[in-house]
Order: structure tokens, then sequence, then C-alpha cells
């Protein structure tokens, strides 16, 4: 201060308190993966303002399975699914003293059409086929037949052009056994498509008995 003629000096200390900022989670870009592949999650461009060390925590959704949520980079399966799917994996940040606002890593997983199969019912584990007399009636019933991803299934049935054989794109068929000479076998068999691709030939015999 000065008062015109003398001037005086008077010193003090201004203390600067560090204020801690929360972290920032990164939670990389967006993956696109097939089911049942594997990809690895990208945190590690995660950061503090202060410099701290952080810890991590991924949470994602049920059937994935993650080799380590605690880890900035870290190893996922994806799970499967019945049609692409689009799910959100979630990384927070810690820095000691706050957590980050969660970030979120957009997984979409790839439905990958699976081949159906073509089966009919039977007593036994496989359907090796029947024994019929000839002019005999036999329905055959291939309900079994499935698609792991849940398609609708259409079917189509191979019997021998001797046999009289009715419904041959319905899930059961009629066959009717023709005279033969003596006991027969023939070769018959079913496919099943699920819209996209044929499922491998189940085949089985039919013996005609004379």
């Amino acid at each position: 201060v000065s008062d015109g003629v003398l001037q005086s000096t008077d010193r003090f200390i201004i203390q600067v308190l560090n204020v801690n900022k929360a972290p920032v989670a990164q939670s990389g870009y967006p993956i696109e993966i097939s089911e049942g592949d594997s990809a690895y999650l990208y945190g590690s461009l995660s950061y503090d303002y202060d410099g701290d060390s952080l810890s991590y925590s991924w949470k994602v959704p049920a059937g994935f399975w993650i080799a380590d949520s605690t880890q900035a980079d870290s190893r996922f399966s994806a799970p499967q699914v019945q049609h692409d799917t689009t799910f959100s994996l979630i990384l927070t940040v810690f820095d000691g003293q706050l957590y980050s606002s969660p970030d979120t890593c957009r997984v979409t997983v790839k439905n990958v059409n699976k081949v159906p199969v073509a089966a009919i019912v039977s007593t036994a584990n496989i359907f090796y086929g029947v024994s019929m007399n000839e002019g005999d009636t036999l329905w055959i019933d291939g309900s079994p037949s499935h698609d792991p991803d849940g398609d609708s299934l259409t079917y189509s049935w191979y019997v021998p052009k001797a046999f009289g054989f009715y419904h041959s794109d319905s899930t059961k068929t009629m066959i009717v056994a023709p005279e033969v000479q003596k006991t027969t076998s023939f070769d018959a068999s079913l496919t099943v498509n699920d819209g996209t691709v044929n499922s491998p030939e189940n085949w089985f015999i039919i013996q005609v008995v004379n």
C-alpha cells in the first residue's frame, strides 16, 4: 500500500488445491462378429485427467464369455443368436476415488445359418427302415426333423416309382407297397430345407415282403 510518500508491501500465499476429476472410459469401436466366434474388447484408451492409475470393469450380457472382466483389453466370445442382434458391452473405470461414466461398446452378433436335420419317427435311436407286405399302406412321419436356428422347414420325400406315393411335400408321407416277385428292399429318403439350405438326405430302406 502507499500513502503517497511511503509504500508498504506484505506477502501472502495462495494455495491451489487439486480437485480429483473423474476418469473417462473408452470402450472402443463397434464390433461385428459371427455367433460363437471370439474377438477382443479394447478399453486401454480410457484415461484419467490427473494421471491416476485406473482399474477396469467390463459388464457383458448373459450368454457372452469374457476372459477377464477386470482387464483393459480382454477376449470375449459371442453367444448363439436366432437372428442378427446388437448387444451393449459396458466399460466403467475407477481412479481410486471416482468412477467414470459407463461407456458402451456395441457388438453386433451375426446369425450363421445352420444346416437343418431330416429325421423320421422311430422306436430306435436311428431310423433304418420299415418292412411291409405288398399292397399295404404305411405312413412315414418326418416330424422329428428340426432346424438349429428354429427356421420353418419344407419337406421333400423320395420313394421309388413302383410305390403308390402321396403327400410328397408334407411332414408325413403315405406309401402303398407294390406287388413284388420276391421280398425286395427299396431305398427311400427324406430331405428338409430351412429356406436357405437343404439338409443331408436321410436314406432308409423299405422292405416289401412277397
